[in-house]
C-alpha cells in the first residue's frame, strides 16, 4: 500500500499497477488503491483506460467514505451517466446518509448534467428515509435542472415549492440560497436564509449573501442590519466594509 502511494507521487503507472496486482493477489486491495490507479491514468492522459478500469470495478462500497471516494473519482474522470446508475444500484445501503446524495447532486449540477440531475432528484424522492432529512431540496434540484434545460417557467414554480418544505439543515438551505441568488431568485433565497441566523450568524458569508438578497429585494432595513452584522464580524474585510458603507448610504444615516 505504501509503495502504491509512492509510485503515484512518482507518476509511475506501470509500477503502481504491479503493486496493485500484488495487493489483489493478497486480497488486501482497498477502494482507495484502485482510485489512485484510475486518477493517475487520467492525469497521464489515459482517460479511456481510467474509465474502463473504474466501470469494471464491481465491488460495492462498504462505508460512506468508500462511496464518496468512488463518486468523486467517477466525477473527475467524467463518468456522470455512471454516477446516477451507481446511485440506483449500489447506494441503497446509504439511504440514511443524505451527505452522499447531496454530494452526488452537487457533482451533477456543477457539471451541468441537467437530465441526470432530474433523474437523480426523482430517485431521491422515492427514498422515504431521505424525505424528512432533505425537505424541499429535491424541488431545488428539479428547479435547477429545469432552468438548465431552459424551462424557466417550470423552474420558477419548482423554486417556489421549496418554501412549502424548506431544508431544515442550515448548510443545505444556504447552498440552495446561494444558487438561487445567482439565478435571480433573491426573494426565495432570502426566505431560506432568514431562519438560520442562529446556525450561520457567526459566518461573514451568511451576512454577505443576506445583504445581496436584501439589496435586490429593496429591503433597506434588512440590508442595513445584515451589512452591519457582517462588518462587525470582520471589520478589516474590505468587501464587508464596502457593503456596510453602501447600506449606510442607502439608509442616509451616519
Amino acid at each position: 500500500r505504501l509503495k502504491i502511494v509512492v509510485e503515484a507521487h512518482r507518476l509511475d503507472i506501470e509500477a503502481l499497477e504491479r503493486c496493485l496486482g500484488e495487493l489483489q493477489e493478497l486480497r488486501g486491495d482497498r477502494v482507495q488503491d484502485h482510485v489512485r490507479s484510475w486518477l493517475l491514468h487520467d492525469y497521464l492522459g489515459q482517460r479511456q483506460i481510467a474509465r474502463a478500469k473504474s466501470v469494471a470495478y464491481a465491488i460495492p462500497p462498504r462505508s460512506v467514505l468508500e462511496a464518496e471516494l468512488l463518486l468523486k473519482a467517477w466525477n473527475q474522470i467524467g463518468l456522470h451517466d455512471f454516477l446516477v446508475q451507481f446511485a440506483k444500484t449500489q447506494l441503497d445501503g446509504f439511504r440514511n446518509s443524505p451527505r452522499i446524495w447531496v454530494d452526488l447532486a452537487r457533482m451533477l449540477y456543477a457539471s451541468k448534467h441537467w437530465e441526470d440531475l432530474r433523474v437523480l432528484a426523482a430517485h431521491i424522492r422515492s427514498i422515504h428515509q431521505l424525505a424528512p432529512l432533505l425537505g424541499g431540496y429535491t424541488d431545488f434540484l428539479d428547479g435547477v435542472s429545469e432552468y438548465g434545460l431552459q424551462n424557466h417557467e417550470r423552474a420558477d414554480q419548482l423554486f417556489k415549492n421549496i418554501l412549502k418544505n424548506p431544508p431544515a439543515d442550515a448548510g443545505l438551505a444556504f447552498e440552495a440560497a446561494d444558487v438561487l441568488t445567482d439565478l435571480g431568485q433573491t426573494s426565495i433565497a432570502q426566505t431560506l436564509l432568514l431562519p438560520h441566523e442562529n446556525s450561520l450568524g457567526n459566518k461573514p458569508y451568511y451576512w454577505v449573501k443576506l445583504s445581496v438578497c436584501a439589496h435586490a429585494n429593496r429591503h433597506a432595513d434588512l440590508l442595513l442590519a445584515a451589512a452591519k452584522k457582517g462588518y462587525a464580524l470582520a471589520p478589516r474585510d474590505l468587501a464587508l466594509a464596502n457593503n456596510y458603507a453602501l447600506a449606510l448610504l442607502i439608509d442616509r444615516s451616519q
